[in-house]
């Protein structure tokens, strides 16, 4: 029987820059046009300004897309810890497991 894969859920702990949390802070190497594009305008014609905002999404069902999101809060200055919580348990593997079924887990989701 081959192992068990154990399903995880990664977050982002994340300690700010001092200031970084006040209105008008910007990263010092953070570009509010990346790659040439230009911001939109407002009604009167005048010319929208980009304002930085840190990332929202904190929470992950993968590692390599915490470790994505964690290098971009570390380029913007930010101490960032990404930690793996501990195995997921569904209600029906916790049945299934009191039943001493390993795969009726499987066959409930599969019929879903």
């Amino acid at each position: 029987m081959p192992a068990e894969r154990r399903a995880h859920v990664w977050r982002l702990d994340i300690k700010y820059p001092p200031g970084s949390q006040k209105p008008g802070w910007e990263p010092a190497d953070w570009d509010p046009w990346p790659d040439g594009l230009a911001g939109g305008f407002d009604a009167d014609g005048a010319p929208l300004g980009a304002v930085f905002r840190w990332p929202r999404r904190l929470r992950f069902l993968s590692a390599s897309g915490a470790k994505k999101q964690a290098d971009l809060f570390r380029k913007y200055g930010a101490e960032v810890t990404v930690e793996r919580s501990a195995p997921v348990e569904w209600p029906q593997d916790q049945a299934a497991a009191a039943a001493g079924d390993p795969d009726a887990a499987a066959t409930a989701w599969a019929e879903d």
